[in-house]
Formats: structure tokens, C-alpha cells, sequence
């Protein structure tokens, strides 16, 4: 992202102390979201917790709510529809992991957060200068345990591969266009 806002828009680079603040804070939320879904990988299917990661446009109502804003009938409609729809792949056998699944609520509760301060407190800044700066806070966060923990075996080269796709198509591809 730094290379291409660097040679297409250079004048996004730059953002007030109170934008980057809120990139920050976006940044670390969005970095703990994503380790929260890979913990939550280890525990359960991955079609599963993204099931549940999906929960986060309600979670989300929820927090609207307690900032004071509306929801209507049809939010809980739709709320209640979701739930309905992730106990049916989760619950009757009760076979699911239940950290795993607490995992991948965690993830869409926190991801619920990251939304809430880009839309509330990030909305006079270009897309590309946001992206910039969320991703590098987003990267530092993830990449920080790496750094302290140094892992004892080396990463494969499929686990390599994973990393490339997931920072360029997941990440950089996905916010620039």
C-alpha cells in the first residue's frame, strides 16, 4: 500500500496527529481481530468461524444502540435470523469447539469496533491515506508476538505462500480497490 498511495497519490501520505491516532487505534483493533480469527483456526473449521465472524454487522447494531442510535425491527429481525442460522451449523450436535467458536465471536466483536471508529472517527480522511496508515498499525500488531516470540522452526514454504496472498490479494488488493 505504501508503494502504490507512494506512486499515485504522495500527498495521501501525510494525516494530522489526530487521524494517525485513530489509524492507531483502527489499526490495532483490525490486527487483534485478525489474530483472534487465526487462534480461533485452531480450534474449529474455518467455515465455521467465519460463520460466526459474520455476526459482526449485529454486534455492531448492538454498540449502535448503546451509542443511542435506532435500530429497527428488521435489524432484529436480521439479528436474530443470524443467530438462528450459526446455532443450526454449531449447536444441536454440539460437536464445535466452544473456545473456538468464543474465538470467532471475539473476532467479530472486535472487527465490530474497528468499523465503529472508521466510520465514526475517520470520516474526513481520504480512503487511500486510512488504508496507509491502518494497515501499517494493522501489520505492526501482527507481526509484534512474531518478533518477540521468534518461532523455534522455520515457516514452510505453503505457510509462505499463505502470507504473500493474504498481504497482497487479502490486504493490499482488497483495500486499494
Amino acid at each position: 500500500i505504501w508503494l502504490w498511495v507512494g506512486l499515485t497519490r504522495p500527498h495521501r501520505i501525510f494525516i494530522d496527529c489526530k487521524g494517525l491516532g485513530f489509524c492507531a487505534l483502527a489499526g490495532g483493533v483490525n490486527g487483534l481481530s485478525l489474530s483472534l480469527f487465526y487462534l480461533s483456526l485452531d480450534r474449529i473449521d474455518a467455515s465455521v468461524s467465519i460463520l460466526v465472524f459474520t455476526l459482526y454487522p449485529a454486534i455492531l447494531l448492538v454498540f449502535l444502540l448503546l451509542r443511542g442510535e435506532s435500530v429497527t425491527r428488521l435489524d432484529w429481525w436480521r439479528l436474530g435470523t443470524a443467530l438462528a442460522g450459526i446455532w443450526l451449523v454449531v449447536g444441536p450436535r454440539g460437536e464445535v469447539d466452544g473456545v473456538g467458536v468464543t474465538l470467532a465471536l471475539a473476532t467479530a466483536a472486535v472487527y465490530a469496533v474497528y468499523v465503529l471508529v472508521v466510520h465514526t472517527r475517520l470520516v474526513g480522511y481520504p480512503a487511500s491515506t486510512q488504508a496507509l496508515w491502518i494497515v501499517t498499525f494493522m501489520s505492526l500488531v501482527i507481526q509484534a508476538p512474531g518478533w518477540l516470540l521468534a518461532p523455534d522452526t522455520p515457516l514452510s514454504s505453503t505457510a509462505w505462500l499463505v502470507i504473500a496472498w493474504s498481504a497482497v490479494v487479502g490486504t493490499t488488493l482488497a483495500r486499494v480497490l
